[in-house]
């Protein structure tokens, strides 16, 4: 079916980030300039919040470029709440206490995410998600660009729901609230 997805690799002039054959939502060459950046988002892969609304992954073996890319732009370096981590830790290859699942379920209601909402979520993704821990026997971080790659289609032919879980999904993701600024470090 498919291995974790990589993320993309990216290159910078400085001046911008060209994302060559980005996966998401179709596969794509992407140039992002400062102005469209709003954030640069420290999960795994790092995140490029954009101010269009999209969300775009870069690799970290280039983490220092992309950083500076961010500091030379004056785009904030932060660290948010993952709404898809909370939303897919039960499909990684670890337990946790069920007091760690109440917390979560709280914080995520306290951002706009409900319970029911969460548990649709986990009934949808629950058999892709668990084929891609079966085979990878990850048990540390499943996040956003996981969910992407396990529900984009192998086909064109279900392109109308392929975006329509594409723009739910983004939306979910910037429910996670700031938590503050973030240093490559802490990566």
């Amino acid at each position: 079916m498919w291995p974790k997805l990589p993320p993309p690799k990216i290159a910078s002039d400085g001046a911008s980030v060209i994302l060559e054959h980005y996966p998401f939502p179709r596969k794509r060459t992407r140039s992002i300039v400062p102005a469209d950046c709003e954030a640069l988002v420290d999960w795994f892969p790092l995140a490029m919040f954009l101010k269009n609304g999209d969300i775009v992954f870069l690799s970290r073996e280039r983490a220092s470029k992309v950083v500076a890319f961010a500091e030379t732009n004056g785009v904030p370096f932060e660290r948010r709440h993952d709404m898809w981590s909370m939303i897919l830790d039960p499909f990684l290859d670890t337990e946790y206490a069920e007091t760690y699942y109440q917390q979560t379920s709280s914080q995520m209601a306290k951002m706009g995410l409900a319970h029911e909402q969460v548990e649709a979520l986990r009934d949808r993704l629950g058999p892709k998600m668990l084929l891609l821990t079966a085979m990878s026997w990850e048990w540390q971080y499943y996040g956003l660009f996981d969910a992407l790659a396990v529900m984009r289609p192998a086909t064109p032919f279900r392109k109308r729901r392929w975006q329509a879980f594409y723009k739910e999904a983004i939306r979910i993701a910037r429910l996670g609230q700031v938590i503050g600024d973030a240093k490559l470090a802490d990566s």
